[in-house]
């Protein structure tokens, strides 16, 4: 009886739940079919075309997921060699503003200036752009209507909001006065100088990807050596390589993101890029010195190989999301009234029995003085 009344409750949950989905689903198909219809645009897929003033359009409403807010975006087309993005500015912008680390485009409004940052590579570009108080107007009118940022990438430029909920009060005219103040921002965009090129390409960009490449690099590196030293020359005690490999490691990790400040610094949008660069560089370096100094410590093992016959203490097993791991605890070789931990195949641990067998295990010294597991076998099988 209770099997059946705990079904009929989650039965009864699961139906409430999916009518929400579809009365949900149902009521933004019908507020954008409302909205679409008092602008005249046409749908296709996600995306609504239409046109105003003369100007086609592009609106597009997304629900949100579990890791990505919902958002409204409008955008038209506005082609040119530049990029810039305008949010309002935060503590975050203001404080590596005041340690140097980037430079924002000063529009020669205070207010303005004080109230949103734009973040763009080339002053060149956006100065001519933002200097213009109609410029500067239609900014404030976007932002004025509840979006939170514009976007130019050099194709089109959008307006995004986000969180975004869709109720059937949302005027309509906010749709069409949003696209007159992008149509204003995307009048007579500057060309890049010449001079600001690289091989065709700016030349912010080039910094950006050798700024980028400084810790990809040893990230790249450190997973492969780990591969290798894990599976080739695996240690007894990785605690201790690891931590003798940080007096490498740390120095070359000051000294990338000292390299990287230097390369990136002094334009707008050089924090956002800085702290992505910090937390990858955090992660390679550790682990390109760990890795490297595994294998090498492996590889370079000039050593005899030594034999011990150690009897078997326990075992145990741990379990991860896909697999279940075996282990051993040894009598220690190398520190009487200690143990060592190994991990070995199951089909190795179902013949083991505590306190009886002997396992013979192979091991080197190490060229860095860490020792290494050659092979392991039951002595008394």
């Amino acid at each position: 009886m209770v099997f059946y009344f705990a079904f009929a409750i989650i039965l009864l949950a699961a139906i409430v739940l999916i009518s929400q989905v579809v009365y949900r689903g149902r009521r933004q198909r019908r507020i954008l079919s409302d909205l679409s219809e008092a602008v005249g645009a046409l749908e296709s897929g996600t995306v609504f075309t239409a046109t105003h003033e003369g100007t086609e359009y592009r609106f597009r409403y997304f629900a949100g997921s579990k890791n990505s807010p919902s958002y409204f975006l409008i955008n038209i087309d506005c082609p040119s060699s530049g990029e810039f993005e305008i949010t309002e500015e935060s503590p975050v912008d203001r404080f590596f503003k005041k340690i140097g680390i980037s430079s924002e485009i000063q529009t020669g409004d205070p207010e303005f200036d004080g109230d949103f940052y734009i973040l763009a590579d080339s002053f060149e570009f956006a100065y001519p752009i933002f200097s213009l108080p109609q410029k500067r107007q239609a900014v404030r009118e976007v932002f004025d209507l509840g979006f939170d940022s514009i976007k130019h990438d050099g194709k089109t430029i959008e307006a995004k909001w986000s969180p975004f909920q869709l109720d059937e009060d949302l005027d309509h005219s906010i749709i069409t006065e949003t696209v007159s103040q992008l149509m204003i921002l995307s009048e007579n965009m500057p060309a890049v100088p010449q001079s600001m090129m690289f091989l065709g390409k700016p030349k912010w960009k080039a910094k950006r990807v050798a700024a980028f490449a400084v810790p990809s690099v040893p990230f790249v590196v450190g997973i492969s050596s780990l591969i290798i030293g894990l599976n080739w020359f695996p240690p007894l005690d990785s605690g201790s390589l690891l931590l003798d490999s940080l007096r490498y490691s740390v120095p070359l990790l000051v000294f990338s993101l000292w390299l990287a400040v230097q390369l990136i610094k002094g334009r707008s949008g050089s924090h956002k890029e800085l702290i992505g660069i910090v937390i990858l560089s955090l992660i390679a370096f550790p682990l390109s010195g760990f890795g490297m100094e595994m294998t090498l410590n492996g590889y370079l093992d000039t050593e005899a190989p030594r034999s011990h016959s150690v009897r078997v203490v326990h075992k145990y097993l741990t379990r991860s999301k896909k697999k279940t791991h075996s282990h051993v605890l040894l009598e220690s070789w190398r520190r009487k009234g200690e143990t060592e931990k190994l991990e070995i195949p199951f089909l190795l641990y179902r013949q083991i029995s505590p306190g009886k067998t002997v396992m013979e295990v192979v091991i080197k010294p190490g060229r860095f003085g860490f020792e290494w597991l050659v092979s392991h076998g039951i002595a008394n099988p």
